[in-house]
């Protein structure tokens, strides 16, 4: 993975900044933090280099860290904030000329079709780390009312997948692969859709 800039910090209210809302005039009165290791930041808003966080030492620091901690942090918030949280994905279906074909076969004649859905019309609870089984999700989504409603794991990962075990587990998980803090940007939209960070399963 190559050297990542950090376009977030904790202040000192421990709220999560983004560097496009920090301006040179009030970056004297506040302080920011790393949200992996907790070191001091410091915001640098030259006019060469796009704008970042920096360790104010130049401290050594784990991107794979701060990037599965604030994509999980920022998925939760959008989670708890947002009037919907909306996914779409592909799923196969009959073929549409099923009822027609003399050839149509059960199982063999498909076509795949998008669907969307809110999952905040299900769901209504998102817990961090939380155990289920065996297995520790990244996110769970549950409804407190429906305790019998399976659950779905949201899982992050930087540079390890989950594991076979994992995702044969019979539960609907969401795989998301980060390599930058504009992943996790692109996750803030408001529709979360299957490519090749996004996988779905089960």
């Amino acid at each position: 993975m190559k050297n990542i800039k950090y376009h977030y910090a904790y202040d000192e209210t421990n709220a999560i900044v983004n560097i496009s809302s920090v301006i040179p005039e009030c970056r004297q009165a506040h302080t920011f933090r790393c949200i992996a290791c907790g070191a001091e930041m410091v915001a640098k808003l030259g006019s060469k280099n796009t704008h970042h966080f920096a360790h104010k030492n130049g401290e050594a620091c784990s991107e794979e860290t701060y990037l599965h901690k604030l994509a999980k942090m920022l998925l939760k918030k959008k989670f708890d904030q947002c009037s919907a949280f909306e996914i779409e994905y592909s799923r196969r279906v009959k073929c549409a000329k099923h009822n027609e074909c003399p050839f149509y076969k059960e199982g063999i004649c498909q076509d795949t079709a998008s669907q969307k859905f809110d999952l905040k019309k299900y769901y209504d609870t998102c817990t961090e780390e939380q155990p289920v089984d065996e297995f520790r999700a990244d996110l769970l989504l549950t409804h407190s009312e429906k305790e019998n409603r399976e659950p779905v794991l949201i899982e992050i990962y930087v540079t390890h997948k989950s594991t076979e075990a994992k995702l044969n587990f019979k539960q609907r998980i969401i795989e998301i692969h980060i390599q930058s803090d504009d992943d996790i940007r692109q996750l803030m939209r408001p529709l979360i859709s299957e490519g090749s960070n996004v996988r779905f399963y089960g």
